[in-house]
């Protein structure tokens, strides 16, 4: 006789199946304290069923901030140094390992432990730990210690220097000095989404900005810059003293940016000019 499913099982059951067809999963494991998705390009993410904003996005649509990682899918080199600056739960350092062969390095930093741990678990999940440098502190303008804020109730990625929340003293490291302990001889992209502290990042990497001119993609927000004193607008005046050229993404295709207050993103990428022409925009 073959058992029988009870009409409860059965819908979970085929919840699941629809929650893997709806995301295009390769393969949907359910583990004792989570679910492992593995998703189409075979990177995989675990899923925290007792956290609510577990992978941000992911659980909904199968992806996170899908039109930027698809146009970094088609511009990063194989052998390119990446430095991943707030890698939260790892969605960018699990795809910048997984398009670089072993004469590429990521180089993440992440502060907020609970944010950590996963991005821990997630490169290890991939495989992707020998050439994948993980640092659980901050980077900004100077060395040294700060407090950072882990919001309550909200994802980790909130996390901030300006915000109420759980506090913790973390270590902050420039990114010029890091650079130089690790004698990079080249850094080819910098990725920063810190919730505000975007230009204390880049005042610290002036000297790798100036001497190997990254490809950098960075978020830019009015509300988050304000609590840290700055416009959106510093951001852009810091670009073009360093001969950068900033742009957003629209249906795939770079639009330059003009004025950044009326741009309609907050995700912006930004060239050094001597490579900008090489690049099809809609300026």
């Amino acid at each position: 006789m073959k058992p029988k499913i009870g009409l409860h099982n059965r819908k979970i059951l085929n919840d699941i199946v629809a929650l893997r067809s709806r995301l295009n999963l390769r393969s949907l494991l359910v583990d004792y304290d989570g679910i492992v998705l593995t998703l189409g390009d075979n990177s995989k993410f675990f899923l925290d069923v007792t956290e609510s904003h577990s992978l941000l996005s992911v659980p909904e649509t199968g992806f996170f901030e899908a039109e930027e990682t698809d146009f970094l899918k088609n511009i990063v080199g194989a052998d390119w140094n990446i430095i991943d600056v707030g890698a939260n739960f790892g969605w960018y350092t699990v795809h910048f390992a997984l398009w670089t062969n072993h004469n590429g390095s990521v180089h993440s930093f992440e502060p907020v432990p609970t944010a950590y741990k996963s991005l821990s678990r997630h490169v290890l999940m991939n495989s992707h730990t020998s050439k994948v440098f993980l640092n659980r502190c901050a980077v900004g303008a100077e060395n040294g210690f700060k407090t950072i804020y882990s919001p309550i109730g909200r994802s980790t990625a909130f996390s901030s220097e300006h915000q109420s929340g759980t506090p913790f003293n973390v270590e902050s490291i420039q990114l010029d000095k890091y650079v130089k302990s690790k004698r990079l001889k080249r850094v080819d992209f910098i990725k920063i989404d810190v919730e505000g502290g975007e230009l204390n990042v880049l005042r610290g990497a002036k000297e790798t900005i100036q001497k190997y001119h990254p490809r950098i993609l960075l978020e830019v927000e009015s509300r988050h810059a304000g609590l840290f004193g700055y416009s959106p607008l510093d951001i852009q005046i810091f670009f073009r003293q360093h001969g950068y050229i900033m742009y957003f993404l629209n249906s795939g295709k770079l639009c330059r940016v003009d004025n950044i207050l009326n741009a309609p993103a907050y995700n912006f990428y930004c060239e050094w000019n001597k490579d900008a022409d090489s690049l099809k925009t809609n300026i």
